[in-house]
């Protein structure tokens, strides 16, 4: 068996590629998953636009807080 599948389409990022992660659906982990777009970050926190039952919300996830970084695939 061959499984073939694109590296970049659910690749995990690092704190130094964020600049080219804006308005990119993403998954960062904390204590709980969070999907949405990456709105902006500075040394601190990144700011995601989520989308929370039919409502979009931002949220500040503080960069110690996040386990787990990688790009998302939204359908």
């Amino acid at each position: 068996m061959l499984e073939v599948s694109s590296r970049s389409a659910e690749r995990e990022f690092d704190f130094d590629e964020l600049e080219y992660m804006i308005d990119k659906y993403v998954m960062i982990k904390t204590d709980k998953e969070n999907y949405g777009y990456i709105r902006s970050f500075n040394d601190e926190e990144i700011i995601l636009e989520m989308n929370i039952k039919g409502a979009i919300r931002k949220r500040s996830i503080k960069k110690n807080e996040i386990v787990k970084m990688r790009l998302s695939v939204k359908f």
